[in-house]
């Protein structure tokens, strides 16, 4: 069962990673061909639905990659009093430092959601797209953080401080 859970947690977490790589590539295409439109005046100069878009695609990727940083331990951390402990209490504060952050990002989780439903029906200007799906990049990323803080405590799963910034 262990073994199947982070399996399922690793591809969940692969996905994510080529889903905010495949958003930043989207996210240079688009301000590059607005650059050009607007350079030599193609479509009347102006592609106008591109900067809305961008913002979207940016708060997707940018909710997505907290997921795979969170994996590879590259979110800021302060490491003093873990440093200072010995062994088991290095694990004690690590684990109650997990626990509080997923209880952050379950109640993100869940204030998400309601903010993604309440916005439903207001529609962005530009693209005709429901907020409600712009927003649903912090309950779905602020859940898949949940489940991986609660792998690492419950599972005792450690992340590799090694390939924090190295394969992204």
């Amino acid at each position: 069962m262990r073994a199947t859970f982070l399996a399922i947690h690793d591809a969940v977490v692969e996905i994510a990673r080529w889903a905010a790589m495949t958003a930043l590539v989207a996210l240079v295409v688009l301000v590059v061909a607005a650059v050009v439109v607007r350079y030599f005046g193609i479509f009347g100069g102006s592609l106008h639905w591109v900067d809305e878009s961008v913002r979207f695609v940016m708060i997707w990727m940018v909710m997505l990659g907290s997921v795979v940083a969170l994996d590879r331990g590259a979110h800021l951390a302060v490491a003093l009093l873990p440093d200072a402990l010995g062994p088991r209490g290095r694990l004690a504060v690590i684990a109650m430092a997990n626990l509080l952050a997923a209880a952050f990002t379950l109640i993100l989780a869940w204030k998400g959601w309601e903010l993604s439903q309440r916005t439903m029906r207001q529609v962005s200007p530009s693209l005709g797209l429901p907020m409600g799906y712009v927003y649903l990049a912090i309950p779905i990323s602020a859940a898949m953080m949940t489940v991986q803080l609660l792998a690492y405590t419950v599972m005792g799963r450690t992340r590799d401080p090694e390939s924090s910034d190295a394969n992204f």
